[in-house]
C-alpha cells in the first residue's frame, strides 16, 4: 500500500512541476518587479508575451529542471520522515492505552516534522531556481548562480527566506496529516463497543502499513 502511495506521489509531483512552472515564474517576477532596477510589467500577460518574443515558448519553462529534480524526491522524503516519526512515537506509547485523539496528535506532529525536513531539502533548489526565473534580462546558469551565492554569503545564502517557507511547509504538513488521520481514526472510534476487536485490528493494520 505504501509503495502505491509513493508511486502516485511521484507522478503527482511531476505533473505539478509541469503544470505550475510558468505561473510560478510569472508570479515570482511580478513580486519583485521594480526592485533593484528590475523591469516593471502591467500584467502577467504582458510579461508572458515578452518572454515568448525574446526566448520563444521554451522561455516560459525557464528553470524547469531544478524543480523537477528537487520536488520529485520530496514526496519520498515527506513520507519517509512521516513514517519514521510514527515509529518513534509508537516506541513510547502502547496502542492499547493511547486514545484516538492522542493518535491524531502524533500524526499531526509527524506531518509537521516531515514538512519541515522536506522544506530544508528543497529550499536551496528553490533559491537557485527563483534567481534564474526572475532575471529575464540576462541569461543565468545553475553553476553561475551557485558561484555567485557562495561568493555573496557562503553556504547560508542558499537558505535565505527559509523561515516563512519552513513555517508554511510544516503547518501544511501538520494540517494534512491531522485531517487525514482525524477522519480515518475518528471514524474507527465511532464503531460500537461490541466491535472493539475489529477496531483494534484495523488500527493495528493501519499503523503497520
Amino acid at each position: 500500500m505504501q509503495e502505491a502511495w509513493l508511486v502516485a506521489g511521484e507522478f503527482n509531483e511531476i505533473a505539478d512541476v509541469m503544470g505550475i512552472t510558468t505561473p510560478r515564474m510569472i508570479r515570482k517576477t511580478l513580486m519583485v518587479e521594480g526592485y533593484n532596477g528590475m523591469a516593471k510589467y502591467k500584467s502577467g500577460l504582458q510579461l508572458a508575451t515578452k518572454i515568448v518574443k525574446t526566448d520563444g515558448v521554451k522561455g516560459l519553462y525557464k528553470g524547469f529542471g531544478l524543480p523537477f529534480i528537487a520536488y520529485s524526491p520530496s514526496n519520498n522524503i515527506w513520507w519517509g520522515t512521516y513514517n519514521f516519526s510514527q515509529h518513534i512515537f509508537l516506541n513510547y506509547t502502547k496502542i492499547d492505552n493511547i486514545s484516538w485523539r492522542k493518535s491524531v496528535f502524533y500524526q499531526a506532529a509527524g506531518g509537521f516534522l516531515a514538512g519541515g525536513i522536506t522544506c530544508c531539502f528543497n529550499h536551496p533548489f528553490d533559491t537557485i531556481n527563483t534567481i534564474i526565473q526572475v532575471n529575464h534580462m540576462k541569461k543565468q546558469t545553475i553553476i553561475k548562480v551557485v558561484k555567485e551565492l557562495f561568493k555573496e554569503d557562503g553556504f547560508k545564502a542558499f537558505f535565505k527566506g527559509i523561515g516563512p517557507r519552513f513555517a508554511m511547509f510544516s503547518i501544511t504538513g501538520a494540517g494534512y496529516a491531522f485531517l487525514c488521520e482525524y477522519f480515518k481514526v475518528g471514524n474507527l472510534a465511532e464503531v460500537p463497543l461490541e466491535d472493539k476487536s475489529l477496531v483494534k485490528v484495523e488500527v493495528d493494520d493501519k499503523i503497520s502499513s
